[in-house]
Order: C-alpha cells, then sequence, then structure tokens
C-alpha cells in the first residue's frame, strides 16, 4: 500500500514583514508548521504566565494569519477563555464600546496598536474591566 504524505502549510507573517514579504518568511513556513506542538508550548506559556483562566475575555482585533494574532486566540483558548474577534478599526469608537460592552479583559497589541491608543487618548477611556495589556511584534 502507497501512502501520500501531503504537507498543510499556513503563512503567519510577523509584524517586520506584513506589507513586503520575503522568502525568508515563506521559507519559515515550514519551519514554523514542523514546531506546531512549540507554539502550543507558547500559548500554555503565555496563559501561564499572565494567570489566564476560564473567566478571561481576551480582544482579538488582529488577523489569524498574522502570528500576533494566532497567539491571542491559541493562548486564551488553551486558558479556556472567551477571545473577542473584532473587525472594526482601533480608531472607531465602536471598538472600544464593544470592548466595554463585552466587558474584555485582555488586549494584546504590536507597538503600532500602542501608538494609535495613544493618539486617540486611551488613558481617558473607561474600560473598567480591562486589566491587561501585553505587547509582542514590532
Amino acid at each position: 500500500m502507497r501512502f501520500r504524505i501531503l504537507i498543510l502549510a499556513i503563512v503567519c507573517l510577523l509584524s517586520s514583514c506584513v506589507f513586503a514579504p520575503s522568502r525568508k518568511e515563506f521559507a519559515n513556513v515550514y519551519f514554523n508548521l514542523g514546531n506546531a506542538y512549540m507554539r502550543l508550548g507558547e500559548a500554555e506559556n503565555a496563559a501561564k504566565a499572565f494567570s489566564w483562566t476560564g473567566d478571561e475575555i481576551g480582544i482579538c482585533d488582529l488577523p489569524m494569519n498574522y502570528t500576533m494574532g494566532l497567539n491571542v486566540i491559541n493562548s486564551h483558548l488553551f486558558a479556556g477563555a472567551t477571545v473577542l474577534m473584532v473587525n472594526a478599526n482601533l480608531m472607531d469608537p465602536d471598538f472600544w464600546k464593544f470592548i466595554k460592552d463585552e466587558r474584555g479583559t485582555s488586549f494584546c497589541g504590536v507597538p503600532f496598536s500602542y501608538e494609535i491608543m495613544r493618539r486617540i487618548g486611551f488613558d481617558r477611556m473607561d474600560l473598567p474591566d480591562l486589566y491587561t495589556l501585553a505587547e509582542g511584534g514590532g
């Protein structure tokens, strides 16, 4: 009996290559796929480092094909938490209304996310349930 091995790969881009991915990023697809188990370990480590539990309500506004977006999802799901998938833009007041209404507890962004938040006056927003802010990428 002959078996065929099919390789399924997804491209997860880093913030440094989102706009102009190079051959290096595409070559890393197979490396990333081969280390999928390690990625689950990273999700477990993040969940434990932040002490996330099933009561957590994480906010994911980054795309799932973006490494940080996938890490936000995986780490929260590992903890048994809820993940709010948000389509609205960080600069849209409806984004922050949704976060407040749904009682989001943690936000993980990239450096540019925090620059936008600084510009729109995040520090003056009333978000009583949001207690974890994390940054990744660069």
